[in-house]
């Protein structure tokens, strides 16, 4: 999908920025098992580690906090509120897990992975690519072309320069 309006184009920019992210996490996961954790020291893992904690722990949240302010109860009053619902039960579950994640990322970037923390960062990246894979899949394909269908052009452009202006 294509998007045409401003808001539907910032989402799915940030859907393919966390696209982009948890593949990253994933080739990270296949290079070092559960049992093998990374370097931090190695830069390249420094800098998968700095992006783990900005993205789950602040630009993924900022973005479901703007669906959830902002969009979803334009849907709601679009009669689209089934889509919200269930949208929203995700953001619950994805949530403390990006949360957790980024802590463990926070505490390695500090002192290195542990033989406790590495298996449970891989086990909850592993559930999250899954959760958060499957839940952009759903907004690109459900809530992008309802938003292109509800959103007027001045409402888009009043709420696509304050998403912009709140990083």
């Amino acid at each position: 999908m294509e998007p045409h309006r401003q808001c539907t184009r910032l989402l799915h920019d940030d859907h393919m920025a966390a696209t982009a992210l948890l593949e990253r996490l994933g080739s990270l996961f296949s290079r070092c098992g559960p049992g093998q954790p990374p370097d931090t020291g190695e830069s390249m893992i420094g800098v998968l580690l700095a992006d783990v904690i900005s993205g789950l722990g602040i630009e993924i949240p900022r973005h479901f906090r703007f669906e959830e302010e902002s969009l979803f109860p334009l849907l709601v009053d679009a009669g689209e509120a089934s889509i919200v619902e269930l949208l929203n039960r995700e953001h619950e579950v994805i949530e403390p897990l990006m949360q957790r994640i980024a802590a463990l990322a926070r505490e390695a970037r500090a002192n290195e992975f542990t033989a406790e923390s590495w298996p449970e960062f891989v086990r909850l990246g592993g559930e999250l690519r899954e959760r958060l894979l499957a839940h952009i899949e759903k907004e690109e394909i459900g809530l992008l072309p309802e938003l292109e269908d509800v959103l007027e052009a001045d409402a888009d452009a009043e709420l696509a320069s304050g998403y912009v202006m709140n990083r």
